[in-house]
């Protein structure tokens, strides 16, 4: 009879290094120990430890930052699809300690796309808001979103960084009705890496939003890029045969 099928050198060190990290020897956002240290410990050579690690990696078990080395990640976090919920509102709801930045709020005239967004005439009043919010320290998504300026006049980036953006816009006497949401897959670009501690090309989830008021009127159009090992989306499927 043939013998124990033997797991390569990677993989062993792989499933090593995850049972350290769920056992909680390697928390989440500490330090994974260096190559050097990794060789003496596990007997392995450098090429071993780097296919190990960007397994991991690859995985959303590590993450790396530039310049600054490789971490451990901390559970994804998850939503589910089933009800219209602000990007930041349902991390509140959730209990989630969410730390809100905003990077810029203003005012401005619609460009086409914009206007195209909105149904709006190109020229119109919009707010632009730009945002980065971080869960844990770390950088979760960072969104760009565009109101009417009727929707969003007076918001000020201290109302915006505390508070959901759904609920500042139904204070305003706006009613929301549904949204129509796409994601999808891409890389991150040079400035998206920066804003999310990743490396240039990382895979992000990429979102983008209508959301309608009761009476069918276009009250916000957001685009968020998420941390794609971070973050997931969660569905439930029911079979209606």
């Amino acid at each position: 009879m043939p013998g124990p099928v033997t797991a390569p050198l990677h993989v062993r060190l792989r499933n090593a290094l995850q049972e350290r990290i769920m056992t909680g020897d390697l928390p989440p956002h500490s330090p994974l120990p260096g190559e050097r240290p990794l060789m003496t410990q596990y007997g392995v050579s450098r090429a071993t430890i780097r296919q190990a690690i960007a397994e991991l990696c690859s995985e959303g078990v590590l993450y790396r930052l530039p310049r600054r080395g490789t971490y451990v990640a901390a559970p994804k976090f998850s939503a589910t699809l089933a009800e219209l919920v602000g990007f930041a509102e349902e991390l509140h709801e959730r209990g989630l300690m969410a730390d809100t930045t905003v990077l810029s709020l203003a005012v401005g005239t619609a460009d086409a796309s914009e206007a195209e967004q909105l149904e709006v005439q190109a020229g119109a009043r919009v707010l632009r808001i730009e945002r980065l919010v971080r869960v844990e320290r770390a950088p979760l998504f960072y969104d760009q979103t565009l109101l009417p300026a009727d929707v969003g006049e007076g918001l000020t980036a201290a109302e915006v960084s505390s508070l959901p953006l759904y609920t500042l816009i139904e204070r305003r006497g706006v009613r929301l009705g549904e949204g129509d949401q796409t994601i999808d897959a891409v890389r991150a670009t040079g400035r998206e890496a920066a804003r999310l501690q990743v490396s240039e090309g990382s895979p992000l989830l990429r979102v983008r939003r209508v959301t309608r008021g009761s009476d069918g009127r276009v009250v916000e159009a957001a685009l968020a890029h998420y941390r794609s090992d971070r973050y997931q989306y969660r569905l439930t499927l029911r079979r209606q045969r």
